[in-house]
């Protein structure tokens, strides 16, 4: 296992800066998602921890080990590290055991040492028995296992993964997704994980490290990197989230105060939010029909079935451009049918203000009004 830090590291190709200022503490043992959209430089930063790119600023340590910095690079071969991609890099003309073994074989691991090796690091994989199998006789599955029992053979220190589902169908990827998680649990090593797929990334990861622009937006755990999203990127990006304009008026009992399309309503945010212009992050779940018309007025102005709920699209009257999702189960109300909306959770982003200014509250707002809670 390893402790990987990560300073002020920068890589560039000519004048596109492709990691730019980038600090980061990956703990030893963890299993560390990289998430962003494509081209955010997830990738090259991966290559960069593996050894195969190098630095142009800042330093790259293991353990403490210097392994990266503009005068000074340790090549890829003596890093201890363990490489998965995505196009798994076996060799077809060896068998199983032949390319779990491969690397030991060149390091000079001894045969009844290298057996052993390999019939551990199957049997940690789920594929005991199969030193003998040939790899064009695999599924796709078994040979992301064979790649991961490669890996496991050598004992790295750091594994790292790059995009390793990306070329599986929608029900191996499941499966895999809980392989990969016993596999982290069996070998305690520190993982990072790049993926496009947020789903993967929630479901496999310690920490997410979500990454735009070849710089770090935000790095948490699943849950609190969904609830409380740190900037509009992040908030847009993780969870499909809707950023809408807010007053905020206050806080009151933990929660903020908030004026929402004509209406009050209570949000989370930080306690020490200021009073002002700023933006929500809504989830779908956060919304809901208001039971007796008492809540947002609103227009259905889309839907989209999705077999166990329906995706519904509303405009509020009190700003149609800002269209809000919500999914529902049963029969949709029609285009155009007028409903009430109501808000029972939501997150104001710290420091983020809306880009133009709403309809004022009414003095009674500051004064308490009407809570909007679902």
């Amino acid at each position: 296992m390893a402790d990987v830090t990560l300073r002020g590291v920068r890589r560039a190709v000519g004048e596109t800066v492709i990691i730019d200022d980038l600090t980061l503490d990956i703990r030893d043992g963890e299993f560390l998602t990289l998430l962003g959209p494509s081209g955010c430089g997830k990738t090259t930063l991966l290559r960069m921890l593996a050894g195969f790119e190098s630095v142009a600023a800042g330093e790259i340590r293991f353990d403490g080990a210097l392994m990266s910095a503009p005068e000074h690079h340790v090549p890829p071969e003596d890093r201890r590290v363990g490489m998965v991609f995505q196009s798994y890099a076996l060799w077809p003309h060896l068998d199983v055991g032949g390319n779990v073994g491969y690397a030991l074989r060149v390091r000079g691991l001894g045969p009844a040492a290298r057996t052993a090796r390999i019939a551990e690091a199957l049997e940690t994989v789920g594929l005991p028995g199969f030193e003998r199998r040939r790899i064009d006789s695999l599924s796709g599955g078994q040979r992301q296992r064979v790649a991961l029992a490669r890996c496991l053979a050598m004992q790295p220190r750091l594994v790292l993964l790059d995009e390793p589902l990306a070329n599986l169908d929608a029900h191996l990827r499941e499966v895999m997704v809980d392989e990969f998680r016993r596999f982290h649990e069996a070998s305690g090593a520190t993982m990072v994980y790049v993926t496009h797929d947020q789903a993967e990334a929630m479901a496999l990861a310690d920490r997410v490290a979500v990454m735009e622009g070849g710089r770090l937006e935000q790095i948490a755990p699943p849950r609190e990197l969904y609830r409380a999203p740190e900037s509009e990127m992040v908030a847009r990006f993780v969870g499909h989230g809707q950023l809408v304009p807010v007053e905020v008026m206050g806080a009151e009992d933990g929660l903020l105060r908030v004026w929402i399309f004509g209406r009050m309503a209570r949000l989370r945010g930080r306690p020490d939010t200021p009073p002002g212009p700023a933006l929500a992050c809504l989830r779908t779940g956060d919304l809901a029909f208001a039971e007796g018309g008492d809540g947002i007025a609103a227009e259905v102005v889309g839907q989209r079935y999705e077999g166990p709920s329906t995706r519904v699209r509303v405009a509020p009257r009190a700003a149609p451009d800002c269209a809000l999702s919500l999914n529902m189960a049963g029969p949709p109300p029609e285009i155009g049918a007028p409903l009430a909306l109501s808000v029972h959770d939501g997150w104001v982003l710290p420091g983020a203000t809306r880009p133009q200014a709403a309809a004022a509250p009414p003095a009674s707002a500051t004064r308490g009004g009407t809570a909007l809670r679902g």
